[in-house]
């Protein structure tokens, strides 16, 4: 009975005012949450291996830049929050070797929403042609139990996708201030040859703001007691004249059209054509559906560079100071929800290194860039170099060498060459842009 009325009471109060996604899905880059992480692929008796997923980079999609979740084995997905809630912009499953994305983004958990009441959308998928339904619905929870402890004022998210080749649900366990404290996963595929996979994974470990946190009262008493580190008005100026030499593109700026080729390792090279709309909107033909998608994500980076930020739009709660300094360079520490710990290292105005630690790993990335005509900055060059946090390792590197040229008004992107490795494995990529012309 007890168990009863609080769940009636919880309903009543979360109906009573809008939802605020943002309270039970916060996105700060870096966070962390390792999971016990049960799985069962077809009929196998179920296996348990720890898993993490972390917020770790951003990607540029049509419809702006979007933060990623990504887990070591592969997966990720693509999240954004704005002033009417949790939006999924796509999915990468690593057993499946497939990757999806939404355009426009469905919704996981809205403002409007009530409880039991599902909220369904539609929408063709990348080929232009299979209809895929989409259904995400909630519930309050009074509590949730997980091997970290027990989670108060808890959310369960149930969302799903169907289409022609495959169903999949999602059910999304949110905590109010902590995230996902568990999750559950099934697939089913509609092919000749059936797929099956389900997941039930719950919270043992959580990373935020560069501290670990093995039990929910050690959380629980951190989030009260935080406060925010002192502001330095010298460095802030500094690092605003650095982020403000950065090369972007005006609000004239008209978009523009290119035929393009695309190569990985030694396979022959793919061709398309491409298209960067005055709103930063990127279009791709290409007939192979695994070298569309690899093109967008690359072209998503030049774009995504190129547009223009207003420096107190995406500092304005940052606390910045100075780390290191010598007679050549400045170190800028940043640090705030969605860049804990990053680290800037100035010679003037040019940025020459970019560290951060995003909860599992951190990377360092040597910059290079060229001058424009204008004086100011473009990255043409950049090294990154990821480590474990957990064990200090080696863990990965790429490697971009980009060409830009100057095309009337504007600096474009013409080439990019890509050198990655990882778990053991070398490889490499170049994409090269022809004919390139301006939208009229």
């Amino acid at each position: 009975m007890r168990y009863l009325l609080s769940l009636i009471f919880l309903t009543i109060s979360v109906s009573a005012q809008s939802l605020d996604p943002s309270a039970y899905f916060p996105i700060r880059q870096g966070d962390a949450w390792t999971y016990d992480w049960q799985y069962r692929i077809g009929k196998p008796p179920p296996q348990t291996v720890k898993r993490t997923r972390a917020f770790e980079g951003r990607e540029f999609v049509n419809t702006g830049n979007v933060d990623k979740l990504a887990s070591e084995n592969g997966d990720y997905a693509l999240f954004s929050l704005n002033e009417s809630g949790l939006w999924l912009h796509g999915a990468a499953e690593y057993e499946r070797d497939v990757r999806f994305l939404f355009d426009p983004p469905v919704a996981v958990l809205t403002k409007t929403m009530k409880p039991g009441e599902p909220l369904k959308a539609e929408q063709l998928a990348e080929d232009g042609k299979m209809l895929r339904h989409f259904s995400s619905v909630y519930e309050v929870l009074p509590s949730y139990d997980t091997p970290m402890g027990r989670f108060q004022d808890c959310l369960k998210v149930t969302w799903t996708m169907e289409d022609g080749t495959a169903w999949h649900a999602t059910t999304y366990f949110l905590a109010r201030g902590v995230g996902v404290v568990g999750y559950a996963i099934e697939v089913k595929t509609k092919s000749a040859k059936p797929f099956e996979m389900s997941v039930d994974a719950r919270l043992r470990i959580a990373q935020f703001a560069g501290k670990t946190f093995l039990k929910t009262e050690d959380f629980n008493h951190f989030a009260a007691t935080k406060k925010s580190a002192p502001e330095n008005s010298k460095a802030r100026a500094l690092f605003r004249k650095a982020h403000e030499s950065q090369y972007t593109w005006d609000k004239k700026f008209p978009g523009f059209t290119a035929e393009f080729s695309y190569s990985r390792d030694s396979g022959a090279a793919v061709t398309g054509k491409l298209r960067v709309t005055r709103a930063y909107r990127i279009e791709i033909e290409c007939a192979d559906a695994t070298v569309k998608a690899a093109t967008h994500a690359e072209l998503s980076q030049f774009v995504s560079y190129r547009q223009a930020k207003p420096f107190d739009e995406l500092y304005a709660t940052a606390q910045i100071g100075f780390g290191d300094i010598n007679d050549l360079t400045t170190e800028i520490i940043v640090s705030d929800d969605t860049a804990t710990g990053s680290s800037f290292l100035l010679r003037d105005r040019e940025i020459l290194r970019i560290s951060r630690s995003y909860g599992r790993v951190r990377f360092v990335n040597q910059v290079t860039s060229l001058k424009t005509d204008d004086q100011r900055f473009i990255a043409n060059q950049a090294e990154l170099t990821f480590y474990s946090n957990e064990t200090g390792t080696l863990v990965g590197q790429t490697k971009y060498t980009d060409r830009y040229d100057k095309i009337g008004t504007y600096w474009l992107p013409l080439e990019r060459h890509k050198e990655e490795f990882a778990k053991g494995k070398a490889s490499q990529a170049a994409l090269v842009l022809r004919d390139v012309r301006y939208e009229k």
